[in-house]
């Protein structure tokens, strides 16, 4: 499996290459009232309007200081439905195997645990892989989804 690497703060964190559409420079967000706090708002991107959540705040992180590295990973869910993360700095794409990856179950129970699909074990460091799907909690997408028809119908 081939995995997109990236930081927050000092973590590393990786998801499936297969569901990253593309990474692009941060940019401007134009926020979305009463959304869970790491919903940062929705961008802009070639006319596709795509919420944008930050992990930091999901996972209880500190988040990295340099804004020049920070990029949009856009990731396409399920229905056609893309989501872009915020991170510090996208590092490098790895091909991890299936005995590299260690389950999560055993050791953790932690609310965001279902957003977590493993851990890759690699010679010199972890890299902690995420579950797109998992991600966003189901309740918000339909949220989402509402807000921007609403804005679209505005028009």
């Amino acid at each position: 499996m081939q995995v997109v690497v990236f930081k927050i703060g000092k973590e590393e964190y990786g998801v499936d290459i297969q569901r990253v559409q593309e990474i692009v420079l941060d940019q401007k967000r134009t926020k979305l009232p009463n959304f869970a706090e790491y919903m940062e708002g929705v961008i802009n991107l070639r006319g596709i309007i795509i919420p944008v959540l930050n992990l930091a705040i999901k996972f209880n992180l500190v988040a990295g200081e340099d804004a020049k590295s920070t990029r949009l990973i856009v990731l396409n869910l399920e229905d056609d439905k893309k989501i872009a993360i915020i991170a510090d700095e996208v590092t490098e794409v790895l091909t991890i195997t299936e005995q590299e990856i260690e389950n999560i179950d055993n050791f953790t129970q932690t609310t965001n645990k279902h957003c977590i699909s493993g851990i890759a074990k690699l010679k010199d460091k972890l890299v902690i892989l995420l579950e797109v799907g998992s991600i966003v909690d189901a309740e918000e997408l339909p949220k989402i989804d509402l807000e921007l028809l609403e804005s679209k119908t505005a028009k």
